[in-house]
């Protein structure tokens, strides 16, 4: 039998090479360290992960991870679900969201009115200068007014989804500012608590809104939704309406 000779070396940033000797035949298997691979792949990897977890996986890792998490070419996908203790979340909401807001790219937050102190924490403004996405679960309708009042400042929002938890009975002016953000292309709007009064008429300052897709998940009269020709007469538009009947 043919001695095996094996080459077995620990380097974490080249290749590793085992040699097989078997019947004078030599195989040359090559295997790499999780370090060897590329940027590009780690950020992939990253993309399904969300971006608080990545941040305190990897930040203090080692240097090269340190300048993945923090390079501008990352941009974080944030999950926040406001229902632990106090301290945890104010202290993760400070801590990364604040001193991260230029790389973050969709905030999903769920913000439960019984916690009311936590709930002024969470601020959006111009400052979140690559946010795209931003979802607000469970708000209550004395929160929304203060975030929507910065929709026009966000330079990159494209898509705005709202769950309105409490009863609120005219949705007028909630349409008239999300109607006003100048690049938003999609809108989605959840109304769990009684009828409503609402109208999709433009604002003082007529201006078309940019939206290409609204779905409406709230009662809303035909007669209502006659204001949205007007609102959208500039683009062709695809609008989804959910639950639309007569008061």
């Amino acid at each position: 039998m043919n001695q095996i000779k094996r080459e077995l070396r620990f380097n974490r940033f080249y290749y590793k090479t085992i040699t097989f000797a078997r019947d004078k035949v030599d195989t040359d298997v090559q295997t790499t360290s999780i370090e060897n691979l590329s940027n590009e792949i780690f950020y992939e990897i990253f993309d399904y992960l969300d971006g608080c977890d990545v941040y305190h996986a990897f930040l203090n890792l080692n240097q090269r991870f340190q300048q993945l998490v923090q390079s501008s070419s990352y941009l974080l996908k944030i999950k926040f679900h406001f229902r632990l203790s106090k301290k945890q979340h104010m202290n993760k909401w400070k801590q990364f969201i604040l001193l991260n807001k230029r790389q973050i790219f969709s905030i999903y937050v769920c913000l439960p009115f019984r916690m009311n102190q936590l709930c002024a924490e969470f601020t959006i403004n111009s400052t979140f200068s690559r946010l795209e996405s931003l979802v607000l679960r469970e708000i209550h309708s004395d929160q929304i007014m203060s975030l929507l009042i910065e929709l026009p400042c966000l330079p990159r929002l494209f898509s705005l989804t709202i769950d309105l938890s409490d009863h609120l009975e005219d949705l007028t002016n909630i349409y008239r500012m999300v109607f006003t953000s100048p690049l938003l292309k999609y809108f989605k709007f959840t109304k769990r608590c009684g009828d409503t009064s609402t109208s999709l008429s433009p604002p003082i300052h007529k201006q078309f809104s940019t939206i290409e897709y609204m779905d409406i998940h709230h009662p809303c009269t035909f007669e209502q939704l006659s204001d949205v020709d007007w609102i959208f007469q500039i683009h062709t538009k695809l609008i989804r309406f959910m639950k639309p009947y007569y008061l």
